[in-house]
């Protein structure tokens, strides 16, 4: 159960890899975040129950270096969603002192035999951390002060990144789709840091004189940590545009779910209209649009036919739609276009105005009446006068 959120994490980092990383180079500092985090999880899941040890032996210590990235690798990652590109600074290197620190610091440890390791691994898990001296010895500082300076270096990190964010916002230079995923991506560490952190401050109050930050005789369940473990995968598989390029305004699943909802009961209304009675409904449909002509009237609508008729409002819509996929409205223009050419080749452009002749065939304006012929024509209602006639 322990290693779900890791398996959930791994999905989502090869998802965002394949769908985000053409878009936007950045994405690897999103990935690499990810996992760094999903690792710092992990070994304080480790901690708090006795399981797994040789698992944390593997974890414990050796990724201490890198984990200490997190909060730079989320300034990194808010500063290149603002600016809409990679950006890898010149100076990125000073990120790596402290990683070389720790490194030196716990250099021996990395060179003892597999065994030793699980050793204080299980050591560890036994709430016995305040009295284990990390085997091999520290080279620089105690590594009880180590594990202290990890966590403030993140958080001193992540507080200037939301700061950055913010002096952005006053400069008015974040896009409004950035700026909804820095929002997402806000609650999103607040919910994964939030038990954390409480994880941390009782076990201090419960130990004030030790100051250590063993994580242990926490009033917090194993339970409530595991599930902390899952909110970051189970926040991007709630906002799948992230990890699919969803192009619609929907972002959340639950939107996503309403579209498909949405176009099953449509599939299913179509496929209660039966072929014979759509034949039916069209016949005498255009049947009364050629004997009554009552597209001619500027306020002629669909309804009007549905009312004339007896059929329906959305069979009628159908018949045009579905059968000779000819939405109403260009299928009333295109006769009104039709009645006025032939009031043309009448020689009634003689007698009276072309918008008079738009009025009578039914068009509200001559600028609608010029829209319709051109769409049909390609050309305004002078020039195919002059052309053919």
């Amino acid at each position: 159960m322990v290693l779900t959120s890791v398996f959930l994490n791994l999905i989502i980092c090869m998802l965002l890899f394949i769908y985000k990383w053409r878009q936007n180079k950045a994405i690897i500092y999103m990935i690499s975040l990810i996992l760094l985090a999903n690792m710092r999880h992990t070994i304080m899941l480790l901690l708090n129950q006795p399981i797994e040890s040789r698992v944390l032996a593997v974890l414990l210590v050796h990724f201490d270096p890198v984990v200490i990235l997190i909060g730079p690798l989320l300034f990194l990652y808010f500063k290149s969603l603002i600016q809409g590109k990679f950006v890898f600074e010149k100076w990125f290197w000073l990120y790596l002192i402290p990683v070389s620190i720790f490194f030196i610091n716990t250099f021996s440890y990395y060179f003892l035999d597999f065994e030793a390791k699980d050793q204080f691994a299980k050591l560890m898990q036994n709430n016995n951390h305040s009295d284990v001296k990390l085997p091999g010895g520290t080279w620089l500082f105690d590594y009880n002060f180590q594990m202290i300076i990890a966590p403030l270096h993140n958080w001193t990190f992540i507080i200037y990144s939301f700061i950055y964010v913010y002096q952005q916002k006053k400069k008015n230079s974040i896009k409004l789709k950035v700026s909804r995923i820095i929002v997402r991506l806000k609650w999103i560490i607040f919910l994964m840091m939030l038990p954390v952190f409480l994880q941390i401050l009782f076990a201090t109050l419960k130990s004030p004189k030790t100051f250590d930050l063993s994580f242990q005789d926490s009033t917090i369940s194993f339970d409530i940590m595991y599930l902390s473990t899952l909110f970051l995968p189970l926040s991007f598989i709630l906002f799948p545009s992230w990890l699919y390029g969803y192009t619609s305004k929907s972002t959340s699943l639950w939107e996503k779910v309403k579209e498909i909802w949405v176009s099953i009961s449509r599939i299913a209304l179509d496929e209660k209209m039966e072929n014979p009675e759509k034949s039916t409904d069209l016949d005498r449909i255009i049947q009364y649009m050629d004997k009554k002509k009552p597209y001619l009237k500027s306020n002629f609508s669909v309804h009007d036919v549905s009312r004339e008729l007896n059929i329906p409002h959305l069979r009628v819509s159908n018949s045009f739609n579905k059968q000779i996929n000819i939405p109403f409205p260009k299928y009333r223009n295109d006769l009104r276009v039709k009645y006025a050419v032939q009031m043309f080749k009448d020689q009634k452009h003689l007698e009276m105005s072309i918008e008079g002749i738009a009025t009578q065939s039914g068009f509200k304006t001559k600028s609608a009446f010029y829209a319709a012929f051109k769409a049909e024509y390609k050309m305004t209602p002078t020039e195919w006068i002059e052309k053919n006639l």
